[in-house]
């Protein structure tokens, strides 16, 4: 008999490992059916979607206030698509807020619970979430190495699984044939730019790497610039703040875009883990709305944003936030590790350590094992609690 598994995923790099894990699984089970809630990805892995889930993301208090109004009227139907659908599991996949509300719900149904990129504490939030989590989760696949402490004194189980980015960021050509492939010369100083997958950071940051890119122009002789676009939504928005500044747009084969610059100028979040695991020295930018800044430095200030610095517990990558993001800080930062091979090789060699404690290769294959375990699905495996890999 057909086994179906209902999937939410709610913005774009959950959508992206959603699709990941759908392909594992079926890769177990050929006649497994998928359906739920994402993006395009998940729709090309052959997901049915029950809605769109492409233009959710959000940060802070009053972007989430107006994203909500986008997202209440699919929360209000959560209850009757379960119903409908009648799945043999749930894997919610990250967005948590939306996704543990979805979790109880199938969890009061009767559906067993697979939370994929589930929940962490960072720098000692959010301690309530993880009795939650033991109460409504039954296996919570973790994959970074943090909050393994909270989820044992929970009772939640759990098992820590790596990034799945340890087996999906890596190119497909090597540096001289990438270069070739965006049009850049092969000794021409390369600067990447990635102002994020959400709207908002897009409006924030293209601004200013687009200043930055004109006043690094003008100071290194034949430096090239390239911003990679990581949807098609999102490319009015960024031409329109490039304008007339010396930066093309990429959109396809975002690894071999990164393995071809020297740096990379990105928006705090999944671009950081991506360039961690391909050793690019790289600056880490945010912006957020003035109102939610405030209100995070009086709540949780943490001392750094950056996946890479969080994991190192220092600061192997420079990190720009709110008031210190504009154009002529990223321009400094810039040119400072474009014109020293010394400052370049040592990033590498703090970020490679860094990519080391994400996990070892076959994530994918073992999250779809657990997961499958769970529902009884053939190929698969019984979880445990676990915290090394």
């Amino acid at each position: 008999m057909t086994k179906k598994i209902f999937m939410i995923a709610g913005e774009v790099s959950g959508d992206v490992n959603a699709s990941h894990l759908a392909r594992a699984m079926r890769r177990l089970d050929p006649s497994l059916e998928f359906v739920g809630i994402g993006g395009g990805n998940m729709r090309d892995a052959g997901v049915r979607l029950l809605a769109d889930s492409t233009t959710w993301g959000s940060i802070g208090f009053f972007e989430g206030f107006v994203k909500g109004l986008v997202i209440y009227p699919v929360a209000r139907r959560l209850k009757a698509m379960f119903k409908s659908e009648k799945p043999d599991l749930f894997i919610p996949v990250d967005y948590r807020v939306f996704n543990m509300r979805a979790a109880r719900i199938a969890k009061s149904l009767g559906i067993p619970v697979v939370y994929f990129f589930a929940p962490v504490s960072w720098f000692g939030s959010g301690g309530k979430r993880f009795q939650a989590l033991a109460e409504t989760v039954d296996l919570s696949l973790l994959a970074l190495p943090m909050s393994l402490d909270d989820y044992k004194a929970a009772g939640a189980r759990h098992e820590y699984i790596g990034h799945p980015l340890v087996d999906a960021a890596k190119p497909s050509m090597t540096r001289e044939q990438a270069r070739e492939f965006f049009g850049v010369e092969p000794d021409a100083p390369l600067v990447g730019l990635m102002p994020g997958s959400r709207g908002q950071e897009v409006k924030r940051l293209m601004p200013v790497f687009a200043r930055a890119a004109e006043i690094v122009a003008d100071r290194v002789p034949g430096a090239r610039f390239i911003a990679f676009r990581a949807a098609p939504q999102l490319d009015a928005v960024m031409r329109k703040h490039i304008r007339n500044a010396p930066v093309d747009v990429a959109s396809e084969k975002v690894y071999d875009f990164m393995n071809a610059c020297d740096v990379l100028a990105l928006c705090s979040g999944t671009a950081t883990h991506e360039a961690a695991l391909m050793g690019k020295p790289m600056i880490i930018s945010y912006k957020l709305h003035p109102v939610t800044a405030w209100i995070a430095r009086r709540t949780v200030n943490p001392p750094m944003i950056g996946l890479p610095n969080i994991i190192a517990g220092e600061f192997v990558a420079p990190e720009l936030v709110q008031e210190e993001c504009v154009p002529e800080r990223v321009a400094e930062k810039i040119i400072e590790i474009l014109s020293s091979r010394e400052i370049r090789d040592r990033m590498t060699a703090q970020i490679k350590l860094v990519a080391g404690k994400l996990g070892s290769p076959g994530v994918l294959d073992r999250a779809a094992r657990l997961a499958a375990g769970v529902a009884g699905i053939a190929g698969g495996q019984p979880g445990r609690e676990r915290t090394k890999l």
